[in-house]
């Protein structure tokens, strides 16, 4: 990024992010896991739950800091290539896309961005479905958007569960269904993550 921070994969998340300690001392092999996997494991033990909620933390705080750097990127090249009838659905925790989206000034003429399971920029207000930039606040009831939930223990993604989350996924079918060209791009899923891959 911007700063010089790695993007992380899911392989190196571990590395990248520091979390090697606090997952060792849950008694947890990380080295050869996909990090979904490894945070799956935790969520289904409720004596982990205060490892679990400092990744958590960490996971939001590191992905939130994330900035684009000054010159264009792919994310830039995206959404300027793409028309308001046009979708972009994210599974990325980052806040690159929404960044580009902004700072090209694609509101209202730009792709619709749907974050599939949260985004690190991504505020929502779960009485009113709406979301937005996360800081800023509600347009109904004017109260500040709540930061949208990253993790989710990929075993049983359970997105129907979060309500906001399940409304993504509802638009995506419905785009799917009707959609003239689909393109995946960087893509890759644990094959545990049945949700995603039966969609």
């Amino acid at each position: 990024d911007k700063h010089g921070y790695r993007l992380p994969l899911m392989n190196d998340l571990v590395d990248i992010l520091g979390l090697r300690g606090v997952i060792e001392k849950c008694g947890l092999d990380w080295r050869t896991r996909n990090f979904e996997d490894i945070y799956a494991d935790l969520a289904s033990w409720p004596r982990h739950d205060d490892a679990r909620a400092e990744i958590e933390e960490r996971v939001t705080r590191y992905f939130g800091s994330l900035e684009l750097p000054d010159s264009p990127t792919i994310y830039d090249y995206l959404v300027l290539s793409l028309r308001n009838k046009d979708l972009i659905a994210t599974f990325n925790w980052d806040p690159l896309l929404m960044q580009a989206a902004k700072r090209n000034d694609v509101a209202g003429d730009g792709p619709g961005i749907l974050y599939l399971h949260g985004c690190a920029a991504v505020g929502i207000c779960t009485q009113h479905s709406k979301e937005g930039p996360l800081g800023e606040a509600c347009p109904i009831c004017r109260r500040l958007l709540e930061p949208a939930r990253l993790l989710y223990p990929v075993r049983d993604k359970n997105y129907a569960a979060n309500p906001y989350i399940a409304s993504r996924w509802r638009v995506l079918r419905a785009a799917l269904s009707e959609a003239y060209v689909v393109t995946i791009f960087g893509y890759g899923a644990p094959q545990s993550d049945a949700a995603a891959m039966d969609l």
